[in-house]
């Protein structure tokens, strides 16, 4: 028969959302392992130490409205960020504090508002990262290219040139390849996209 293997004892802390304060275990890369090698979370708990003290020269070049949740999610503060679940907290503890001055480059589908529970936008006004937002709401567009530095594609993004209909507003419209029942989605408010997914309007 199979036999199981336990798992290791957690060895690195952080913060997530539903844990109402709490701290919340996960691994490090020194005790989560794989038959095939090493995996688990890229940041050591020494380099998260060093990132700590690039801190205040990080915040020194971002704008006065962010600076508060950008050292949040910088010293990994319980209080939220900018994502609507921890997400930006997450991926900079886990993946990225450890990059010292290089810079990455995200890419935002479906950005929506610019910054309101945003995934994206603590990499670019904190971190200065650049980056491409595909958004092809216009209600959005003006907020982005006065709140953001990525490059505004206002288009939907498709695996494959595509029809579709755009049903809603906001957060949630919802991209459809047959027209929707009436009632069931709510109002209409976009159209057909063209080629390459361009609809949503």
């Amino acid at each position: 028969g199979q036999r199981s293997v336990g798992r290791p004892k957690p060895a690195l802390s952080n913060w997530w959302p539903w844990t109402s304060g709490r701290r919340l275990s996960i691994f490090s890369p020194s005790t989560k392992k794989s038959v095939g090698g090493r995996r688990g979370w890229r940041v050591t708990d020494a380099e998260w130490a060093a990132s700590q003290a690039r801190v205040p020269v990080i915040l020194e070049t971002v704008p006065t409205e962010h600076r508060a949740r950008c050292e949040r999610v910088l010293r990994n503060l319980p209080d939220a960020g900018f994502a609507q679940a921890w997400q930006d907290h997450f991926l900079w503890r886990n993946f990225f504090a450890n990059m010292g001055e290089r810079k990455g480059v995200y890419v935002d589908i479906g950005t929506n508002d610019a910054v309101k529970i945003s995934n994206t936008v603590f990499f670019d006004v904190c971190l200065g990262w650049s980056g491409v937002c595909y958004e092809p709401q216009k209600a959005y567009h003006r907020t982005i290219r006065q709140s953001r530095s990525c490059k505004l594609v206002p288009h939907c993004v498709m695996g494959k040139p595509v029809n579709l209909t755009a049903v809603g507003t906001g957060g949630l419209m919802t991209l459809t390849a047959k027209p929707p029942e009436k009632g069931k989605w709510g109002p209409h408010k976009g159209g057909k996209g063209g080629k390459g997914g361009k609809g949503g309007k």
